[in-house]
C-alpha cells in the first residue's frame, strides 16, 4: 500500500500559490464592495461636459478635456450609460460616489490586469494604477463612473501609487470639484 510523501518545501512551494491567488483576486477586484479609494465622496461637475457623438466617455488630462490621452501621464475618463449619434451633455451637478475600486493593469485599453495567464509584463513595460468611482445622481442617472489612471515603469524607480485625490483634481481641472 503506497504511503503519501509529505512535500516539505515551506514558503518555496507556497509562494506561487499565494501569487496566483493574489493575481486572480486583483484581476477580479473591479468595482466590487464598498471601498472608495483615496477618500473621494462626491464629484461635482461645475460646467457642462460634452461626450462626443459615437462615444460613451470623455477624457481629461492636464486640467481639461482632450480628444486623445498620453497614457504615460495621469488621465481620467468620465463615462455615461449610452452611446448616441450626436454629442451628449452632462449638466453641472453633484454625483455621489457609491462604490469604488482599484486595479493594476498592463494594458489600459483592454483593461488587462498585470496578473493572469495571458499577461507578460517585463521591465520595459508600464503598469497602470487605476481607480474607479461609480457615480450616482437622481438628476442624471445616466452618468455612470469616473475612472482615473497613472502609469509607472514596471521595474523603474519611483513612488508607485494609485492616483491621489489631488492628482484626480489636477487631471480634471477647474470644471470639476472633488470632495
Amino acid at each position: 500500500m503506497p504511503t503519501g510523501r509529505r512535500l516539505d518545501c515551506g514558503l518555496r512551494c507556497a509562494l506561487p500559490v499565494i501569487l496566483l491567488a493574489a493575481g486572480l483576486l486583483t484581476g477580479c477586484a473591479g468595482l466590487r464592495g464598498g471601498y472608495v479609494p483615496v477618500g473621494i465622496g462626491e464629484v461635482v461637475v461645475l460646467k457642462p461636459q460634452t461626450v462626443p457623438a459615437g462615444r460613451a466617455r470623455t477624457f481629461y488630462q492636464a486640467g481639461g478635456s482632450v480628444a486623445r490621452v498620453d497614457v504615460y501621464e495621469p488621465y481620467c475618463e468620465l463615462e455615461i450609460n449610452t452611446v448616441a449619434d450626436h454629442p451628449q451633455t452632462i449638466a453641472p451637478g453633484r454625483f455621489r460616489v457609491v462604490r469604488g475600486g482599484t486595479a493594476l493593469l498592463s494594458d489600459p485599453d483592454a483593461r488587462l490586469p498585470i496578473f493572469g495567464p495571458f499577461v507578460d509584463v517585463g521591465c520595459g513595460d508600464e503598469i497602470y494604477y487605476e481607480v474607479d468611482y461609480r457615480l450616482s445622481s437622481a438628476a442624471q442617472p445616466g452618468v455612470r463612473q469616473l475612472r482615473c489612471r497613472q502609469a509607472f515603469p514596471a521595474c523603474g524607480p519611483g513612488a508607485f501609487r494609485y492616483p491621489s485625490k489631488e492628482v484626480v483634481q489636477d487631471t480634471l481641472g477647474e470644471a470639476f470639484f472633488i470632495e
